[in-house]
């Protein structure tokens, strides 16, 4: 993911839309907008010990 970043700073992140799944599941889709390019990140968080991780997230290239 560093490489990812590195090669396409953002130019603006905006969360989309966010929500529960379930009492320990979240989710946010996002736009991920670069100079070139323009991203829909999904995201899934998980609840673990009173912090939400990181479970999957996903970056599919929007066409223009």
């Amino acid at each position: 993911m560093k490489d990812f970043f590195k090669k396409y700073p953002p130019d603006s992140f905006t969360v989309i839309q966010k929500g529960t799944i379930d009492s320990v599941s979240r989710f946010a889709i996002c736009d991920y907008v670069t100079s070139n390019r323009q991203y829909q990140v999904c995201i899934n968080l998980r609840k673990e010990n009173d912090h939400f991780l990181i479970q999957k997230i996903k970056f599919e290239e929007k066409k223009k």
